[in-house]
């Protein structure tokens, strides 16, 4: 496994994951399910394998940038896509949804900048490493979120109310783990600094993606009601985090 120690092996993982998941994609949007599904594990291994290399060669986890940002989160989301198709239950769009959040990432990435982020004698201290991690975490929870409320857009759809109920509880999920990352990045500045964050941009941004994957949660029951007013709202929150989340770091790269 000594290759992954090599530069030149990052981009060409990221274009190996793209035509995977393309051709994942392509192959569920055709019906064709058993290939889908080997095609779309395949994708999840060489994202897999990316998030590995990252490790090796910056010998630390992912933690921010567009490469380990975009690829810690696809394979994170390759696998709960690949999780959603096992067992018996009737095939749902989930894992088309994944794929196409998958590629799409992929796509962006295409136009980013690409390079590790440069070491950091802080990329070593555990509640920052957790502040990141967790972040990646809740963006791969909150995008699956997406999928589940997407893929229950029509109640005809075999499994759409049991789809809509999975992305309620991984929006929660997303959610807590949120709320964990800012808890660690809170700590850290605390062991770091001596005070806890204060009140600034990035704090409020923060705060602002809190409340909003809080919306889908707290809807009252009027507006609960409407199906179309729960699936927007549902799948608002991760596109938004991850929009939010890639802007930011590339003005830090």
């Amino acid at each position: 496994m000594s290759w992954l120690a090599h530069p030149d092996v990052l981009p060409w993982l990221a274009e190996a994951a793209r035509l995977a998941f393309g051709a994942a994609l392509a192959a569920g949007l055709l019906k064709r399910r058993h290939l889908a599904r080997g095609l779309g594990r395949l994708a999840a291994a060489v994202a897999g394998l990316a998030v590995l290399a990252v490790c090796w060669q910056a010998q630390r986890p992912p933690l921010l940038g567009p490469y380990e940002t975009t690829m810690q989160t696809v394979f994170l989301l390759g696998v709960l896509a690949a999780w959603a198709e096992g067992g018996r239950r009737p095939p749902s769009a989930v894992p088309l949804w994944c794929r196409g959040f998958c590629l799409a990432l992929l796509a962006v990435l295409w136009f980013l900048p690409q390079p590790l982020t440069p070491d950091s004698f802080m990329f070593d201290y555990l509640w920052m490493i957790l502040f990141f991690q967790l972040r990646l975490v809740a963006m791969a929870l909150l995008l699956f979120a997406a999928a589940c409320y997407l893929a229950g857009w029509r109640p005809e759809t075999p499994g759409a109310r049991r789809d809509l109920r999975r992305g309620r509880a991984f929006l929660l999920a997303g959610w807590c783990a949120f709320l964990g990352s800012e808890y660690c990045g809170a700590t850290w500045s605390y062991y770091w600094l001596g005070d806890f964050w204060g009140w600034s941009a990035g704090f409020l941004e923060s705060t602002l993606l809190f409340l909003a994957i809080a919306v889908p949660l707290h809807l009252p029951p009027a507006w609960r009601a409407e199906r179309r007013v729960v699936i927007a709202t549902g799948a608002g929150p991760g596109l938004v985090v991850v929009i939010v989340t890639l802007i930011h770091q590339v003005g830090l790269s």
